[in-house]
């Protein structure tokens, strides 16, 4: 194999993560918790009524089963153990994960804090690293889309930014990357109200932490990843075209949160009440035309139960109680047959 990185003949190592472990893990794992491996996950599809749900090699069987209404099948373990989301096999040697390892300790030990450790006000809307800090900032993020244009055929950057950000990564350098328009923004993740403890003040579990969500988004400058907590956007060109995508750019602040040719970074928090509006408007769509597709289904479910088609207020009651059930989007096969043959049972 030629590493990808290097662009010598190497063994492969394998499950080398292109988008950062240690950052995208609680969105993945079902129950929020910081745990390698237990990743339950849904992949969203808007063309698919069903969303395919994908699981680690660690997740438990207990909870696979509450949320597939039915143990897992051999082809589906093997899949599990053979495939981490997110992660290759076949392109990356030993010696660069190494290296894409001290970029992300660096950032974890570094960085890392002022994001995930902070407690921040409402008069708090952006953090301003300095010049030092803005460099581990830049090669982290930079670095992400780097190893997913790689790994995902669907990611194309323009070949001399690719080149120059390979040579970056391989000779870990961290200078002159304010050359490339990058936006980072925070989205603090917090529990509601009543997931606290009123006396502790501690959150009762962790499932407030996988609320977010990990996605590469099809389309380019920005190009856009969403990774847990984080929503990175990357031009490979000096040309900045305004994209709102769902609220979180503004006009006013758009060139300023790209830090453009800037030595120092400047980074947007959305706290989390804009968090979840933005989480909100970015998987709405989705949500409604499977709401919407969903009626040829409790058309036939109905038929295959009454012998008849149901009528338009049967329906109009379905997608109202179906679209206020919270991931709709996230719904496999089980779940929305469960869902529908309960809805039916209360009819009669």
């Amino acid at each position: 194999m030629i590493c990808s990185l290097c662009k010598l003949e190497k063994a492969p190592r394998k499950n080398t993560h292109y988008l950062t472990d240690s950052i995208i893990r609680t969105a993945l794992n079902e129950d929020g918790v910081n745990e390698r491996d237990k990743g339950i996950y849904f992949e969203i599809n808007p063309d698919n009524l069903f969303s395919e749900m994908k699981f680690q090699r660690g997740a438990s069987p207990e909870k696979l089963e509450e949320l597939l209404g039915r143990a897992t099948n051999d082809e589906e373990n093997q899949q599990s153990r053979r495939k981490i989301e997110f992660s290759v096999n076949d392109k990356f040697c030993k010696e660069c994960e190494d290296k894409f390892g001290l970029i992300e300790v660096n950032f974890n030990e570094k960085i890392l804090k002022y994001y995930r450790e902070q407690k921040f006000s409402t008069e708090i809307d952006y953090i301003k690293f300095d010049v030092n800090e803005s460099k581990i900032v830049r090669l982290f993020f930079l670095m992400q889309f780097w190893r997913t244009s790689i790994c995902n055929d669907t990611f194309t950057i323009l070949p001399d930014v690719t080149e120059f950000l390979r040579t970056k990564i391989l000779n870990l350098e961290y200078e002159d990357l304010e050359c490339i328009p990058l936006s980072v923004t925070y989205l603090e993740t917090l529990p509601d109200e009543e997931d606290i403890n009123v006396v502790t003040r501690e959150p009762f579990n962790e499932l407030y932490k996988g609320t977010n969500h990990v996605s590469v988004v099809e389309g380019s400058n920005p190009y856009i990843i969403l990774m847990n907590d984080f929503v990175i956007q990357m031009y490979d060109t000096n040309r900045l075209i305004f994209e709102s995508f769902y609220g979180l750019n503004q006009v006013g602040t758009f060139a300023i949160f790209f830090n453009h040719n800037k030595d120092e970074f400047m980074s947007p928090i959305f706290l989390n009440n804009k968090r979840k509006e933005f989480i909100n408007a970015f998987t709405k769509p989705v949500a409604k035309l499977k709401i919407a597709q969903s009626v040829e289904f409790i058309c036939l479910q109905f038929e295959q139960k009454f012998g008849t088609k149901p009528d338009l207020n049967t329906i109009a009651k379905y997608m109202d109680e179906l679209a206020n059930v919270k991931q709709t989007n996230k719904f496999s096969v089980e779940q929305l047959t469960k869902f529908t043959n309960d809805f039916l049972e209360k009819l009669y």
